[in-house]
């Protein structure tokens, strides 16, 4: 060895040494240290987030696992990828992980569920542990611990995937992909990459190689995505190999959420009215705080990734949430509980009417509009801002706001869509009149209404109505935009104008003539006229800068009651889905009840696309049920009927003779004859028939000498299946036989003598091959027909012997006369004549 290459071999392992942190070596990961599992892998987490699949305890399988040593570890994240009604991720369970395929399956186990046969493709590695992975309904993503290679690593594993269809069922594609990433540049280099149809079922184990040399110094990582979405669609994985490199150390990392408390606000609610839940913590890695209504964290209600949620709809006697983060790569933290506080107290409409806005949830962030800013519209609560509107189910009463452009230029044009206060607030600095809470109007840039609950007066006189109000001091003003101006009136349910409070607009003083500027002012209005119709009180401003400010506070009317607001459609909630088995008929009957609720109506009137108790074909009929309150206002659900065909197809295949003939070939012969056909029959339509030559039907099938049987495969509409053998007998006539040794084709069939030839009680016939395999022997008689049938095996030097009895295959004695043996072996035929005598 020379110098030069000494050195270069030295600065080679020092540089192995000292870059890598040690010594490089090769790295394994055969799953054979893996503890396997026997059940189903089931998802703690919402299918409705990516998160790492968290750890579940025994004999559950495991999908992730840590490092040891140079045995590199592995982690799972699951990302939703599917429509979220199909979409049920891994929560429904599967066998997701490390199995000992040699374990069988039993009624206390899952691993009858694997579709793969394993038993019959025996893993690479020699060890009984594989990684499998099967239906994720989404995107399964399997990261191995990454590993830093040098210039002398080559890289390898095999993979198997179950023989069933892939397909874009869902409107997502089923798709596999295996590559390994550099975790510095992103860089891949993909080993296979598959969608749908393209995807190999042939279920034999394929091993991947990739040379990593020119990455030295390198840190890559083994990834491994499967994204499928049926029970069918599974693949395993073996026998990972670096040949040479170092684990990389510290891998995962991951800073999990953590929730240190739940609170709700107001501390005690009415039912029926809104509440906010604030959650102390911390996310980390986490990217949602989800909300659940049940303690097993199945039933989602909502997610946030703020700090408070609110509850526009309602508190809800005897109810408890439960919360924890989720997202990113947060394991399966534990629920915390929040058990609302229920006002036990006097939660009865005010008598008379009135609100100081305490029921309704403030904020004192801007409101903004997500809407059209110029075109009138109602306007919708968003999460964390002040409320806008209310259905005023506690004690007070309710509101709603609307918005409608009336100012010109670049100002008039934004609305609320910058961003301002509107709506209720907690404002210490207002210093209400009647509790802590109020009704901001702030840089309107537009008219902005506030539409109080209808109240009937019908019968009654000298009704007041009253509120408070506070206009804060700055200059308000008439404009190019258009003039400030605060405004009371009182309207009926179509809004039209029956009596105004008062109507003041800026008259460029700084104020509003008649209003008291600074400091809370008390209104009280008699209503004039009697009205037999419901009335509502409108509050109103047109302001259109940042510091013009107005708010109103403690709303009552002397008498009269709230008129309910139908401003809701009906709530519908339809049943779970159903699963039924198919009848005699290809059909079956469902039986259902959906149900409804309605803050005004007393009676709900729900239909059905499909109605129960008719009958529903096989397959996923989706049903839509509507609900209609008194007022015609209405909603939908819907809930899938499924029918399910669990009857396979019979199949019936008849056994089938041929003849060669010899004028046309006497290697095959052309089938012409549907009597031959299989015959398929089920208890729907829409069976299908396929050979195993993939034709439908024997006519125009080719059938070679050597065939002796053909399988058929019947799938009806539901996927099942049966399958025959089809038995087949193929007679080669006389004429197709050489009469001499001389008159046969080359091949490399030599030294074949029959001994004794003529024969009494047996013959044997020896030969020899160049080649060691097994060869396939039959006896005909002169009509073609094969009397017996054997495979032999070399003796171990290329020579073969089998030795006839003179037997037929049902092993009675064959007649005296001619025969001839027919030797195969690797395409390749040779006849040899003997005689039998008596």
């Amino acid at each position: 060895m020379n110098y030069l290459h000494s050195l270069r071999l030295l600065s080679g392992l020092f540089f192995v040494v000292l870059a890598f942190g040690g010594l490089s070596a090769q790295v394994t990961q055969d799953f054979s240290t893996s503890t396997p599992g026997s059940h189903h892998y089931v998802d703690p987490l919402s299918p409705f987030t990516e998160h790492i699949l968290p750890a579940t305890m025994a004999p559950q399988t495991q999908p992730n696992a840590a490092t040891m040593g140079a045995i590199p570890g592995y982690q799972v994240t699951y990302t939703p990828t599917r429509d979220r009604d199909a979409g049920g991720g891994l929560t429904d369970g599967e066998l997701f992980g490390v199995v000992d395929y040699t374990v069988a399956p039993t009624p206390d186990n899952d691993m009858g569920s694997l579709t793969i046969d394993i038993a019959a493709n025996p893993p690479p590695s020699g060890n009984n542990n594989i990684y499998v992975l099967q239906d994720p309904d989404g995107l399964a993503t399997l990261r191995f611990n990454p590993v830093v290679v040098d210039g002398s690593t080559m890289f390898s594993m095999s993979y198997i995937v179950a023989n069933t269809s892939y397909e874009n069922g869902d409107g997502a594609d089923d798709r596999i992909e295996i590559y390994l990433i550099n975790t510095a540049t992103g860089d891949r280099t993909m080993l296979f990459s598959a969608i749908n149809e393209a995807i190999p079922t042939t279920e034999v184990w394929t091993t991947l190689t990739a040379d990593l040399s020119g990455l030295a110094g390198a840190t890559v990582q083994l990834v491994i995505e499967f994204d499928t979405n049926a029970s069918a669609e599974e693949m395993a994985i073996d026998n990972i190999i670096f040949s040479t490199g170092v684990v990389e150390a510290d891998w995962p990392e991951c800073t999990e959420p953590s929730l240190a408390a739940l609170g709700q606000s107001p501390a005690t609610v009415c039912p029926g009215v809104p509440f906010r839940m604030e959650i102390s913590g911390s996310l980390g890695n986490a990217t949602e705080w989800v909300i659940y209504s049940d303690a097993e964290g199945t039933q989602e209600v909502a997610r946030t990734s703020s700090d408070q949620y609110d509850f526009f709809g309602g508190a809800e006697l005897g109810t408890t949430y439960y919360v924890r983060g989720e997202g990113g790569c947060a394991s399966s933290m534990d629920l915390t509980a929040l058990a609302l506080t229920i006002d036990d107290g006097d939660c009865e409409p005010n008598a008379p009417p009135s609100t100081s806005f305490e029921d309704a949830l403030a904020s004192q962030e801007d409101y903004v509009d997500t809407g059209n800013p110029v075109i009138f519209r109602f306007l919708e609560n968003n999460q964390g801002q002040p409320t806008v509107t209310t259905g005023g189910r506690g004690k007070e009463l309710g509101f709603i706001t609307a918005f409608a452009p009336t100012r010109l230029g670049t100002s008039g044009e934004a609305g609320l869509t910058d961003g301002d206060a509107l709506g209720v607030t907690d404002d210490p600095d207002a210093a209400f009149t009647d509790g802590e809470k109020g009704f901001v109007f702030e840089d309107t840039d537009g008219l902005v209404s506030a539409v109080f609950a209808p109240i009937d007066i019908a019968g009654l006189s000298g009704v007041t109505v009253s509120f408070d109000y506070f206009i804060r001091s700055t200059s308000y003003e008439s404009s190019s935009t258009g003039t400030d101006r605060f405004t009371a009136v009182i309207l009926n349910e179509s809004f039209g104008l029956l009596e105004e409070i008062f109507d003041a607009a800026a008259d460029g003083s700084g104020g509003f003539p008649d209003l008291t500027i600074g400091q809370w002012t008390t209104v009280t209005y008699t209503i004039t006229e009697s009205y037999d119709d419901p009335i509502r009180l409108t509050i109103q401003a047109d302001l259109d800068a940042g510091s013009e400010r107005i708010f109103i506070d403690n709303v009552s009317f002397s008498a009269g009651t709230v008129v309910c607001q139908d401003e809701a459609a009906p709530v519908i909630a339809c049943p779970e889905p159903i699963s039924v088995d198919v009848g005699a008929d290809c059909m079956a009957t469902a039986e259902f009840t959906a149900t409804a609720t309605d803050d005004c109506s007393s009676t709900v009137t729900i239909t059905y696309s499909q109605d129960s108790g008719t009958n529903f074909p096989v397959g996923v009929t989706t049903v839509t049920a509507t609900a209609t309150d008194e007022t015609g206002k209405s909603s939908t659900c819907t809930f899938d009927v499924t029918v399910n065909d669990v009857t396979a197809p019979t199949l019936d295949c008849p056994e089938v003779t041929v003849k060669l003939d010899s004028t046309f070939s006497c290697d095959f012969v052309v089938i012409s004859n549907t009597d031959f056909d299989p015959i398929a029959a089920d208890n729907c339509e829409g069976v299908t028939l396929l050979s195993a030559n993939g034709l439908s039907s024997l006519v125009g099938d080719t059938i070679f000498k050597e065939t002796t049987e053909l399988t058929w495969t019947a799938t009806d509409a539901s996927g099942l299946t049966a399958t025959c053998t089809q038995q087949i007998n193929v007679i080669v006539p006389p004429s197709c036989f050489p009469t001499s040794v001389t008159e046969q084709d080359p091949s490399d069939f030599a030294n074949v003598v029959a001994i004794p030839n003529p024969f009494r009680e047996a013959v044997t016939i020896n030969f020899e091959l160049p080649f060691m395999d097994e060869v396939g022997i039959d006896v005909l008689d002169v009509s073609g027909r094969v009397v017996q049938s054997a495979r032999v095996n070399p003796n171990g030097d290329r020579t073969y012997s089998w030795r006839w009895d003179a037997t037929d295959a049902a092993g009675g004695r064959a007649a005296a006369g001619m025969y001839f043996v027919r030797l195969r072996a690797r395409g390749q035929l040779y006849t040899k004549r003997i005689v039998l005598t008596r």
